[in-house]
């Protein structure tokens, strides 16, 4: 009985501590459900991973903790308003894409926002900008 207690007890934390990747693969609407294998909502607080891998439109993302990557793939993505803080980190591995800001771009990250060397970015703001505290652009 001890034995099946301790076994029980780890493989509850074990399962605790595991990230879960979230990946947006078809081009359309952030907060389509269809557009994920399984949608991570709207708060992004333990160390799991959004990939966004196709062009995405309307992010509402709050961040505090995990990592947000963009693909090769996607050229062109628009924000209605992403909020990243404390240890989230944000990376776009594409040398060329287009950032739509409709409302705010917030990085109040500890971790600069990674970009490709020779990146090329066209930002364009409609709403209060971007904002980033640990910026390379």
């Amino acid at each position: 009985m001890k034995l099946i207690t301790i076994i029980s007890f780890l493989l509850f934390f074990s399962a605790k501590g595991n990230a879960t990747i979230y990946t947006f693969h078809t081009a359309g609407s952030y907060s389509e459900l269809t557009n994920w294998d399984v949608y991570p909502g709207t708060e992004l607080y333990t160390s799991d991973t959004i990939s966004i891998e196709a062009n995405c439109s309307a992010i509402g993302l709050f961040a505090i903790d995990g990592y947000l990557v963009f693909s090769e793939n996607v050229l062109d993505i628009s924000i209605i308003d992403l909020y990243t803080s404390d240890d989230n980190q944000i990376e776009f591995l594409n040398d060329y894409f287009q950032i739509h800001i409709n409302g705010y771009f917030t990085n109040n990250s500890n971790k600069p926002i990674k970009i490709p060397t020779y990146a090329f970015i066209e930002i364009y703001s409609c709403g209060y900008g971007l904002y980033s505290n640990t910026c390379p652009i």
